[in-house]
């Protein structure tokens, strides 16, 4: 694994502080990572509420706490707008079922929805498409870390896998 001048500190609650230097001025950049679930017959306005009220009293606590006479500068990243996918349709079962073929094994849906941001916007300027996201990782992969990772090998399979559905999406036999 290649070195690295980033810190990234892995919170009990799956959420995540990542630290690393500028790379163009001389001053230290935190990412903060919230992570929060929708509770059981929690709605999504309140999760919503929930993760915001985390968030103000995260940059809350951070202003209050600057030491040495240090700036602090908070920029409230870019939220996406959550939204979740229906895996149920035509082309979402045959993607799959490529998937399966391609990698010799069962699929596993994980993460159903989400905030990528143009996904929401895309659902619903397009209410009647069929949005399907498919993600070609292996354990160790660390997506959107500075480390991120691939295995080539696992990446063919994507491949594989995308042309199998795409020949089955036409009409045509999956194939190996």
């Amino acid at each position: 694994m290649p070195a690295s001048d980033v810190l990234i500190y892995y919170l009990d609650d799956d959420s995540r502080v990542i630290v690393r230097p500028s790379g163009t001025e001389p001053k230290l950049k935190c990412y903060y990572e919230i992570h929060d679930e929708i509770g059981d017959g929690e709605s999504f306005e309140a999760a919503d509420a929930r993760g915001n009220a985390a968030l103000d009293a995260l940059v809350a606590h951070l202003e209050a706490a600057v030491p040495w006479g240090a700036e602090i500068s908070i920029t409230p990243g870019a939220l996406g707008e959550a939204c979740s996918l229906d895996a149920s349709d035509d082309a979402s079962v045959i993607f799959k079922e490529a998937f399966s073929i391609a990698y010799g094994t069962t699929t596993v849906e994980m993460g159903v929805g989400g905030s990528i941001p143009f996904v929401a916007a895309f659902e619903a300027a397009y209410p009647n498409a069929s949005i399907l996201l498919t993600g070609v990782m292996d354990p160790t992969s660390q997506i959107h870390a500075p480390n991120e990772s691939q295995s080539l090998s696992d990446l063919e399979s994507g491949i594989l896998g995308e042309a199998i559905a795409l020949r089955m999406l036409a009409g045509l036999p999956p194939k190996r």
